[in-house]
């Protein structure tokens, strides 16, 4: 991984708390690699986020859903989109595979199961049914799957009361 030059620093004394603490592309197979970054504290609350599509990939403002000072985010453009490669590459793009990128990603980033990250993060009804399908899926791994209404809510904003819990 990566590291962002002021990830060892405290969240206080970093310049931009939202900055990345790492960046990486990580191979899948298939000739897919996806783009990984993770945002917060290292020792926070896991969380990963699911980007909306098709192709769009993760923008710098979904950083900012999570409280820099409570989680661990990642979040990862999922295979074809955004920042991961080969850009708009369909094959060996389906919901098992992003189900198994999503377990490469758990384990990577060393969250030992899903219940321990407690948040599978959504904005849209594509988003919020890979949850759910990884969450049905791995039910022993996953405690929560959260689809957030538009845009500008952060799970530290009182607006996210308007979210769907699952």
């Amino acid at each position: 991984m990566a590291p962002d030059a002021e990830a060892g620093k405290s969240i206080n004394s970093r310049s931009d708390p939202f900055a990345p603490l790492t960046s990486q592309l990580l191979p899948v197979g298939d000739g897919h690699e996806i783009y990984a970054e993770s945002v917060g504290r290292s020792d926070g609350i896991p969380a990963v986020y699911l980007h909306g599509g098709p192709g769009s990939g993760c923008q710098p403002d979904h950083r900012r859903l999570f409280d820099p000072e409570r989680f661990h985010a990642v979040l990862f453009d999922q295979r074809g989109s955004g920042r991961s490669r080969p850009k708009g590459r369909r094959e060996d793009n389906t919901l098992p595979h992003l189900i198994a990128d999503m377990e490469m990603i758990r384990e990577k980033f060393g969250f030992e199961r899903f219940d321990h990250c407690r948040r599978l993060v959504g904005r849209d009804a594509g988003a919020g049914l890979r949850a759910s399908a990884s969450g049905s899926g791995q039910r022993h791994r996953v405690a929560q799957v959260r689809c957030v209404e538009g845009a500008g809510h952060s799970l530290y904003d009182p607006g996210i009361r308007r979210s769907l819990v699952i």
